[in-house]
């Protein structure tokens, strides 16, 4: 069977439709749409969920905020509950990319979960106020570069800003 045609006991939350035909591509049985400042609530997780197959999943909630409702699901659902803790879209592909698919639900979960743990992710954004974080001076209108969700980094054009993520990164 083509990685394009299995159907994972995944549930997967990402923000807008073109991730979710990734997600969906990548063998994820639910997508729920969600992410930064939009997070879904927990019936809608649920739902998802619960319409897939089987008496287990994994959910991936692909963003820290969303790891909470996540976290919380076990509660109300009937079926065993496994959240794989990734904080980003990124670390997302990358479990499902996991490659190690097994029709044991420990053995898929570790292995998306070790796969989530050896991504690095860089984000580049307009800083939208001055602030100093995580001991970066923060000006309004720079180039803000994040490495893992974490400010690394305030420059004035993109290029430097993306440059002192990847040196943050230890990338050569």
């Amino acid at each position: 069977m083509s990685i394009l045609t299995l159907r994972l006991p995944v549930v997967a939350v990402v923000p807008g439709t073109g991730l979710a035909r990734v997600f969906t591509a990548l063998g994820t049985g639910r997508v729920v749409t969600g992410g930064q400042s939009m997070n879904p609530s927990l019936q809608e997780i649920v739902d998802a969920a619960q319409a897939l197959p089987g008496n287990a999943v994994i959910l991936l909630p692909n963003n820290p905020n969303v790891q909470l409702v996540c976290q919380r699901a076990h509660e109300v659902l009937d079926k065993r509950v496994l959240v794989v803790p990734t904080a980003t879209v990124v670390q997302g592909i990358a479990a499902l990319l996991a490659g190690e698919f097994s029709e044991d639900v420990d053995e898929l979960a570790a292995a998306m979960e070790a796969a989530a743990g050896r991504v690095r992710s860089i984000e580049v954004t307009v800083a939208t106020r001055t602030v100093a974080i995580d001991g970066v001076q923060v000006t309004q209108g720079q180039n803000v570069a994040l490495l893992d969700r974490r400010i690394v980094a305030c420059e004035s054009s993109l290029l430097a800003a993306l440059q002192a993520a990847l040196n943050a990164a230890g990338a050569p």
